[in-house]
């Protein structure tokens, strides 16, 4: 418990869908699974949307990593992911992966600090270099019957 007597916004969100754009215009990524039921009262998303809302306002942490990979020809390839703030991008917030063959993936991580205020929304967008190469974000299954690898997993609190 912080000095103040309540818990801190954390909020925990997944994706089991694989989300490899069709185009190479920007697309948001979209969550379908709530990991944590921490002081969701102060974070509001609603499954199957992109925007994660906060009530609460202060400086947020936001991580977000995601299976990054590609099942098309062409060569080298990239992929960039970003946070956007009520629909504006934020300025140095992307990561870029970088695949040249087919079947490989790779793990990206991004993380951020940044002040929210109250309804203000984050969203994690992602661009591809081509399409041909089936370029994104995978939901992996395990070796050994563990769980299922989400595409995507972000996290949000308050500090």
């Amino acid at each position: 418990m912080n000095p103040l007597g309540r818990l801190p916004a954390i909020a925990q969100y997944s994706s089991n869908v694989s989300q490899i754009p069709v185009t190479t215009a920007n697309v948001v990524v979209t969550y379908d699974t709530h990991d944590t039921q921490d002081s969701f009262s102060e974070v509001v998303h609603t499954l199957g949307t992109s925007q994660v809302y906060v009530h609460t306002p202060g400086s947020y942490a936001v991580f977000f990593g995601g299976q990054v990979s590609r099942s098309g020809a062409g060569g080298l390839q990239h992929a960039d992911y970003w946070l956007r703030k009520n629909g504006i991008d934020i300025p140095h917030s992307s990561v870029r992966q970088t695949l040249l063959n087919i079947n490989d993936t790779a793990v990206l991580v991004g993380n951020y600090v940044l002040r929210l205020e109250a309804n203000d929304y984050i969203e994690v967008v992602q661009a591809v270099s081509s399409v041909t190469a089936n370029m994104g974000l995978t939901v992996l299954a395990t070796l050994a019957g563990g769980p299922t690898t989400p595409s995507i997993i972000f996290t949000l609190f308050r500090l």
